[in-house]
């Protein structure tokens, strides 16, 4: 199994959803999974809308603190995975080392598109990210396999 980065800006919606997502469904496999922003300046907690998207799955994000993205953190066997394609060209741009393991996650998994930031808007829009997050990790999950 691969480790798996999940990668946003702020690390407080999308990435820290994908992983929780991921965590749950990986199973007993062992694999290294993260989240982290391309513009983290504080330490923050996850949007409470968030956690109350994840909470009707069944997942817990409330003790999630974000993290800014830190190339010393990736592993050999990670796959860095991100929400959106700018979100993609910004790290492949700002290390070019790591290009080979940088992918929009709708891309590596064969989908078109990005997961669009729910920030600032109502909880809907947070559950239908999370619903889109869960359809998108659940074949990102059968594709690793």
């Amino acid at each position: 199994m691969k480790d798996l980065m999940f990668v946003c800006t702020g690390n407080t919606c999308r990435s820290p959803m994908a992983e929780g997502l991921a965590k749950k469904m990986i199973g007993n496999k062992k694999a290294i999974i993260l989240s982290r922003g391309v513009s983290v300046n504080l330490e923050e907690p996850a949007n409470m809308s968030a956690v109350k998207a994840m909470e009707k799955k069944h997942i817990s994000i409330k003790d999630h603190k974000s993290k800014r993205f830190d190339s010393k953190e990736v592993t050999d066997n990670m796959l860095i995975l991100t929400m959106t394609s700018r979100h993609e060209a910004f790290l492949k741009y700002h290390y070019p080392m790591l290009e080979d393991k940088i992918y929009s996650l709708l891309a590596y998994i064969n989908m078109t598109g990005n997961v669009e930031d729910p920030y600032g808007l109502d909880q809907e829009a947070y559950d239908q990210c999370a619903d889109q997050l869960e359809n998108a990790i659940g074949k990102l999950m059968d594709q690793l396999d």
